[in-house]
């Protein structure tokens, strides 16, 4: 039976990534997620072997359930008897992508984003990793400081306080980009992070509040990180580690 081969698969993919130290809320979301994609298969598209899973395949999936919306699709029946997701308040409204992909066709390469990654320049502050991996499959990771207000700062320096205890990182003042529309202004840097950089990261998700300093010679800015993005970077990084 197919099921019995994604059950396998599911066990083996979940069993490499508790070789890799992901968090217990990662491995729960990836289990549960795997376990919903593999029922549909069965169910859906009648399915016989794991290899026949295309990337049309997934992209029908991923349409199904935006169609059908939230808690309508479950791993068994006996999680929707004890969950009664038609309960919920959501329940049926429409489901979100959780990651942004963009592709590059030039340079060839997919750039993959959070969900909380803003769309537009102007929308918000923030500070997030993304990642890139082109048509060799090699990975990367990417690093982005991000303000964005209605008066210029012409950041140099980044402070971040985590729980009292400070990361700083200086920049030149060409390293930092800077454009302005609508009557706003953004300045930001798209680093390569060094291994201090991720320890900061994930410092920043594991902490109860974290301020980051957008800092200039006359001017700053404090950006409390919101916990969606902290759980962002949680997943781009538990993410990254599997690639």
């Amino acid at each position: 039976m197919f099921t019995n081969k994604m059950i396998w698969q599911i066990d083996e993919y979940m069993l490499y990534c508790q070789s890799k130290q992901l968090s217990e809320k990662t491995m729960e979301s990836y289990e549960q997620t795997l376990h919903l994609f593999e029922r549909w298969c069965g169910e859906e598209m009648l399915i016989e072997n794991v290899a026949e899973v295309t990337e049309g395949i997934i992209r029908r999936y991923i349409n199904d359930l935006q169609t059908r919306g939230k808690y309508t699709v479950c791993c068994n029946d006996g999680t929707k008897e004890m969950n009664c997701p038609e309960r919920h308040r959501d329940f049926r409204q429409p489901v979100s992508v959780t990651t942004i992909k963009d592709y590059d066709k030039v340079e060839n390469i997919i750039w993959y984003k959070p969900q909380a990654y803003p769309y537009y320049a102007n929308s918000r502050s923030y500070v997030l990793p993304y990642i890139g991996v082109d048509s060799y499959g090699n990975a990367w990771l990417r690093l982005v400081f991000h303000y964005t207000g209605d008066s210029w700062i012409f950041f140099k320096k980044i402070t971040v306080s985590l729980d009292g205890q400070n990361y700083v990182k200086d920049f030149d003042y060409f390293d930092v980009s800077r454009d302005n529309g609508s009557g706003d202004v953004w300045e930001y840097v798209d680093i390569s992070p060094s291994g201090t950089d991720i320890n900061m990261l994930r410092a920043i998700a594991a902490s109860k509040e974290s301020i980051v300093r957008f800092q200039g010679d006359d001017y700053h800015y404090d950006l409390t990180v919101k916990s969606s993005d902290k759980s962002a970077i949680i997943s781009v990084l538990d993410a990254y580690s599997l690639l």
